[in-house]
């Protein structure tokens, strides 16, 4: 039965700024400024140690279109690391590091093949007489928002046709902007074997017969961004694709709550947090935790000092960087389970979700800041008052919501 190997990664985006952090010591500052660049090359040595028959490669290599000298160098020596090895790449470019006309850019090696404005169809065919015909166009302008699905089309005879296709799948909620849409159904129709896709920057496979894959991102950036970050090795047949995830990359976001009992005093409280973290100091990554505290009196314990505590313990990578604490009450949390028997539960759920969103809660609440009469006895809020008043604000509709269904009795 004839079937091929691949890798397939997206969404790189090797000049990305990590995002959302507080104050870095130099160990974690260094640790994320090359996070990106250690995970590719894990990536390519992966698939040379595999022996792949080919790399696919769908966009956002770059974080944006003024890509540093770095960034360039550092992706041209893992190509050139995959063209020793004999193995070819096909890629192509997206929303954030578009193809620029005239823009000097550092000539790739000659395993690379780069596709253009319009959908192009490349033969590859391999050592055992396997052929495999490649579909896909690059992005020339930073806003792709029309479909280009119309231009995908199966064209003479091989083992398999691939495309790729850097874009959002219009069904499903996504908090990237909605470039090159496509529905899923609509793909399927196109009677491709395998579809490489990129943009979404969290795991997923659409479908195994045919393959519809996300690899997601190979190094998260920030607290949205969590869990493993890698590779995936795709083996392809005429049965469908099967999936061989790799996780490479070397800093990990993550959330971790923590509930206490009873009153919490700060022996409780450093023996808790300390048996918790050192869960992740015994891993071989570094880590970025959110770390929430649930106790029956978060009043009076100071975030900032714990936080202090912690950042003076990092002193070499891997490390373990608590990069957000806070200290919530029971009865906040225990508050919210009436919301789960509501007709409009999801969308509550979603609505306070999105009111989460540091961008979201602030346009809420803009208008109150530029009142001339309310700004000057506002404050700065910081992430802690933003999730206080949040919980506030559900504890009042939980109230009224009480209220309302004591007077239906």
């Amino acid at each position: 039965m004839t079937k091929v190997r691949f890798l397939h990664i997206a969404d790189l985006h090797l000049d990305s700024p990590f995002t959302g952090l507080s104050a870095l010591s130099d160990v974690v500052y260094k640790e994320l400024k090359d996070a990106a660049y250690k995970s590719l090359t894990r990536i390519v040595t992966r698939a040379i140690a595999e022996q792949v028959d080919f790399v696919l490669i769908a966009g956002d290599i770059y974080d944006k279109e003024d890509r540093s000298i770095k960034a360039q160098v550092q992706f041209y020596k893992e190509m050139k690391r995959l063209q020793e090895a004999e193995i070819d790449v096909f890629l192509i470019h997206g929303n954030h590091d578009f193809l620029e006309k005239d823009r000097d850019v550092l000539e790739l090696p000659e395993n690379v093949f780069t596709f253009g404005e319009t959908v192009q169809c490349v033969t590859w065919k391999g050592k055992f007489g396997e052929t495999v015909r490649l579909y896909g166009f690059s992005y020339t302008e930073r806003h792709v928002r029309e479909k280009r699905l119309n231009e995908f089309q199966k064209q003479g005879e091989a083992d398999f046709h691939i495309a790729l296709l850097h874009g959002s799948e219009e069904t499903k909620s996504s908090e990237h902007d909605v470039y090159a849409p496509f529905n899923l159904s609509e793909l399927k129709q196109k009677g491709f074997d395998y579809w490489a896709l990129g943009h979404i920057h969290k795991r997923e496979i659409l479908s195994e017969q045919p393959g519809v894959y996300y690899p997601g991102n190979i190094q998260g950036r920030n607290r949205k961004e969590v869990g493993a970050k890698g590779g995936t090795i795709v083996e392809l047949s005429p049965k469908g694709a099967a999936f061989e995830f790799f996780e490479t990359a070397p800093v990990v976001w993550d959330k971790l709550r923590i509930e206490l009992e009873g009153k919490v005093d700060q022996t409780t409280l450093f023996r808790k947090l300390e048996k918790s973290l050192q869960s992740y100091r015994e891993k071989s990554r570094s880590y970025i935790l959110d770390l929430e505290v649930l106790t029956e009196n978060p009043d009076g314990v100071s975030s900032a000092d714990w936080l202090q505590m912690f950042e003076d313990e990092v002193s070499a990578a891997p490390f373990v960087w608590v990069n957000a604490l806070k200290f919530t009450s029971k009865q906040s949390k225990s508050n919210d389970s009436w919301q789960q028997d509501l007709l409009l539960a999801d969308e509550l759920k979603a609505a306070i979700q999105e009111l989460r969103e540091e961008e979201t809660f602030f346009e809420t609440i803009e208008s109150l800041y530029l009142h001339p009469g309310v700004r000057q006895y506002l404050t700065e809020l910081d992430e802690e008052k933003q999730e206080q008043l949040l919980s506030a604000a559900l504890m009042k509709l939980n109230e009224t919501y009480a209220e309302i269904e004591d007077g239906k009795k």
